[in-house]
């Protein structure tokens, strides 16, 4: 599905950011538990600080990713 695509870019970018392997922060059940709003690890603890708050945003439209300057970079939309 197109939104769990989107927070694998997501998850991509803000674990090259954090400088931590992606699979620490969330397991593929993990983000799909997440897309579909049942409770996931993504979305307690150091996991929410780090990146369910991120997706958290992205999902309400608070977000958005862009490229710019050939890199991923998060904007404010809201």
């Amino acid at each position: 599905e197109a939104v769990i695509e989107l927070l694998r870019v997501l998850l991509r970018h803000v674990s090259e950011s954090e400088d931590i392997n992606p699979r620490l922060i969330a397991s593929p059940a993990d983000l799909n538990n997440f897309a579909l709003g049942l409770d996931s690890p993504i979305a307690h603890g150091w996991r929410d600080e780090v990146f369910g708050h991120h997706a958290r945003a992205l999902m309400n439209g608070k977000i958005a990713l862009q490229i710019k300057s050939g890199r991923l970079v998060l904007i404010d939309v809201a």
